[in-house]
Formats: C-alpha cells, sequence, structure tokens
C-alpha cells in the first residue's frame, strides 16, 4: 500500500494524498477518519451475499469495498456522489447506508466541504459486522453473523 499523507486543510477537515501512476491523488477527509488499512476478506463477502441484507445495502457495500481511498477504510464518496455515480436516487442511497450503519458493517462522521455537511462513510471491523440471517437459507434460521466469525 502507497504510504497516505495527511495534509492541514481546516479544524473539521485534512487532506489526504496518495501517489498515484502520474501524479497525487488528494481527498478531503475528515479529522476523525481511521488511517488503517482495511484488509479485504473474499470470505466474508461471500457471507455478506448470503445474509439477510436487502440487495441494495449488499450492492451498496460492494460499491464501497472498491471506491476506497486507496486500502484504507474510508470510503470515497457522500450520499449523493454514490447516488450519482451508481444511478440511485439519493433516498435509495440513504437507505442503504442506513441499513449498513445499523448492522455495524460501516459507521460515518459528518464533514464540512465548501461550506456543505456532508457525510463521510468508513468500513467497520469484520468482528462488528451484525447483519441479520437469511432465512431463505435452511439451516440459517437461527444463525446469526456473530456465531459464524
Amino acid at each position: 500500500m502507497s504510504k497516505i499523507k495527511v495534509y492541514k486543510n481546516d479544524k473539521y477537515s485534512d487532506i489526504w494524498g496518495i501517489e498515484g501512476k502520474t501524479k497525487e491523488f488528494k481527498w478531503v477527509v475528515s479529522k476523525e477518519a481511521p488511517l488503517d488499512k482495511f484488509e479485504y476478506n473474499p470470505e466474508m463477502m461471500t457471507k455478506v451475499t448470503e445474509s439477510g441484507l436487502s440487495m441494495r445495502a449488499k450492492a451498496l457495500l460492494f460499491f464501497i469495498m472498491f471506491h476506497r481511498f486507496g486500502e484504507s477504510r474510508v470510503g470515497l464518496y457522500s450520499n449523493r456522489g454514490t447516488a450519482r455515480r451508481i444511478g440511485w436516487s439519493i433516498p435509495t442511497v440513504t437507505r442503504a447506508y442506513e441499513e449498513l450503519i445499523e448492522t455495524n458493517i460501516l459507521y460515518s462522521s459528518r464533514i464540512l466541504i465548501n461550506g456543505n455537511i456532508g457525510y463521510q462513510y468508513y468500513i467497520n471491523d469484520y468482528d462488528e459486522w451484525d447483519y441479520p440471517s437469511n432465512k431463505l437459507i435452511p439451516g440459517n434460521e437461527l444463525i446469526g453473523i456473530k456465531d459464524i466469525v
């Protein structure tokens, strides 16, 4: 992983930079954002696909996995940016984000950028995830994710 450089921006946010192929990629990030690396685990992603999460929450999680700042756990886009890129309405994106937050898959913080307040989303540690079991898969009726991990 390329090392993330942190530059001071204002009292609420920093600017993160990471070396790209031709120049440094920079993004405004909340001061609350975690700098640690997120280890992608294909086995956990399989469990997500078999969980009782809504299809929109599953799709949004996979979108975030591939739209992070480098290998960090920081998602790049707010509700509006995500909606624009996925082609969903802002309320649909907001409901999906809320579902992922309720199940401790994501957490968020408010961020002020150019006078606008938005939310920045971060991927939680796998052991914090608490998504519902899928009752349509035989044997899953009484098993939640905490029982499997």
